[in-house]
C-alpha cells in the first residue's frame, strides 16, 4: 500500500512537473512574440516621429526664410523713404560728396555732371585712368552738353603763381580760390582721350576774351609738357595766349628751348612761345598775361552726347 501511494505521489509529481515546462514554455513563446510585435510597433514609431520631425523642421527653414526675406525687403524700402525724403535737407557740400561717391569710376567731371541738369558746380573727386582719386572743381555747362573740369583759375594779379617748375608739376592752390591742377595730372587727363579746352581772360575794366580749342593735349615731363592745340575760332585780342607745340616754362628753369626769360619776365609758368620775346617790355602784354584768367577742359566725346540729349 506504501509502495502503491508512492508510486501514485511520484506520477503527479511528474505529471506537475511535465505541466509545468509545457506551461511555462508556452508562456515564454507568448512573451517573445510580443517582445517581438512590441519592438517592431516601437520602430515604425520612432521612424515616423523621425519623419514627421525631418519635415516640420524643413518647413521651418523654408518659413524663416520667407521671413528673412520679406524683413530684408522692408528694410530695403524703409532706407529708400528715408533717403528720399532727407535729400532736401542735407547741404549742398554733402550732397556734393555723395554724388561723387555714386561715380566711383568718374575719369573727369563729363561723368559726374553728363548735363546741365544733374547736379551744381562744386568739387568731386574723379579717378582718371591708371592714378588714385582726387579732387576737383566741376563746373556745369549753362548751355548743354556734360560738366567742365577747372584746371586753372586766376582771380588777381599777384604773386600766386609765379612759382617754381616743381610747384607747376604737382599743383597749388584751392580749388575754390587761385589754383593749378598740376602739369602731371593735367599730361593723364588730356592723354586719356581727347580734350576741348576753354580760356577765358578778363582784361580790362570788364572785357573777357575766350578761345575755345577743338583740340587740347600735353606732352609728358620728358618734352617740356610740350602743348599740341588746334583753335577753329578767329581771335579778337592781339595777342595770342596759347600756342601750338609750345613747351612749359618757370623761372627757375633752364632748358635748351630758352624761353625761360619770359616766365622770369611775366612772373608765371606758362607755355611761351617765341613771339613773348617781342613782348618781354610791352606793359600790355604783362597785364594781359597776368590778368584773372580760368581753364576748363571736356572730353570731345562729350559733342556727341550733347546731340543725343537734345534730340530726345
Amino acid at each position: 500500500m506504501r509502495n502503491l501511494q508512492r508510486s501514485f505521489v511520484a506520477a503527479v509529481t511528474f505529471s506537475f512537473i511535465i505541466f509545468t515546462n509545457v506551461f511555462f514554455a508556452d508562456n515564454k513563446r507568448s512573451t517573445e512574440s510580443q517582445t517581438d510585435t512590441l519592438d517592431t510597433l516601437l520602430t515604425m514609431l520612432t521612424e515616423y516621429v523621425l519623419n514627421r520631425t525631418t519635415e516640420v523642421n524643413t518647413r521651418i527653414v523654408k518659413n524663416e526664410q520667407r521671413i528673412n526675406l520679406l524683413l530684408k525687403k522692408q528694410a530695403e524700402l524703409e532706407s529708400k523713404f528715408k533717403e528720399h525724403h532727407s535729400i532736401a535737407e542735407k547741404p549742398s557740400s554733402i550732397l556734393n560728396d555723395e554724388i561723387s561717391n555714386g561715380y566711383e569710376s568718374a575719369r573727369s567731371c563729363a561723368d559726374i555732371l553728363p548735363n546741365r541738369f544733374a547736379g551744381d558746380s562744386g568739387i568731386y573727386s574723379i579717378t582718371p585712368l591708371n592714378m588714385t582719386a582726387f579732387d576737383v572743381y566741376c563746373l556745369s555747362d549753362p548751355s548743354s552738353g556734360c560738366g567742365w573740369t577747372l584746371v586753372w583759375r586766376r582771380n588777381e594779379i599777384n604773386d600766386e603763381f609765379n612759382r617754381t617748375w616743381t610747384e607747376y608739376q604737382n599743383g597749388f592752390g584751392a580749388l575754390t580760390d587761385n589754383y593749378f591742377i598740376g602739369l602731371d595730372k593735367l599730361y593723364v587727363l588730356t592723354n586719356a582721350e581727347p580734350q576741348h579746352l576753354r580760356i577765358g581772360t578778363k582784361y580790362g575794366q570788364n572785357n573777357w576774351d575766350f578761345e575755345m580749342f577743338e583740340e587740347f593735349v600735353i606732352g609728358s615731363v620728358h618734352t617740356q609738357y610740350e602743348v599740341f592745340v588746334k583753335n577753329d575760332n578767329i581771335k579778337s585780342n592781339i595777342f595770342q595766349r596759347l600756342g601750338h607745340q609750345t613747351h612749359f616754362f618757370t623761372k627757375d628753369l633752364e632748358s635748351s628751348w630758352g624761353n625761360e626769360e619770359c616766365a622770369k619776365v611775366m612772373g608765371m609758368g606758362w607755355w611761351y612761345n617765341d613771339d613773348c620775346k617781342n613782348y618781354l617790355k610791352s606793359r600790355l602784354y604783362y597785364m594781359y598775361m597776368n590778368s584773372p584768367t580760368y581753364m576748363v577742359i571736356r572730353p570731345k566725346s562729350c559733342d556727341s552726347k550733347s546731340r543725343r540729349t537734345q534730340n530726345i
